[in-house]
């Protein structure tokens, strides 16, 4: 029977592993969690109309949980602009309005 340590990856060692983990997590988590949030986006709003137009119920807990993931889709959204260096820049309103 093999243990957990004849696993390739242990035999490189623990640490080398939880490095790779937490390499991966930071170049990765604003995707993972952008991918994450869309999907239940998208779920929820397809829950909802199903169950407004097939059921004639529509559960309202669609709406706030589809409006809070846009809103944590936008945190993360900033944050991996951040990341990649591509922000916007906001000017303020001293130019003519023509």
């Amino acid at each position: 029977m093999k243990c957990i340590k004849d696993i390739p990856i242990y035999q490189q060692g623990r640490d080398t592993y939880e490095k790779k983990v937490l390499h991966f997590l930071d170049e990765h988590f604003e995707e993972m969690m952008l991918v994450i949030l869309l999907a239940v986006m998208t779920a929820s709003i397809f829950y909802q109309v199903v169950m407004r137009y097939v059921f004639n119920s529509a559960p309202s807990w669609t709406e706030e949980l589809c409006r809070y993931s846009f809103i944590w889709c936008a945190y993360f959204g900033v944050s991996l602009g951040v990341k990649a260096k591509c922000t916007y820049q906001c000017y303020g309103g001293s130019g003519s309005a023509s």
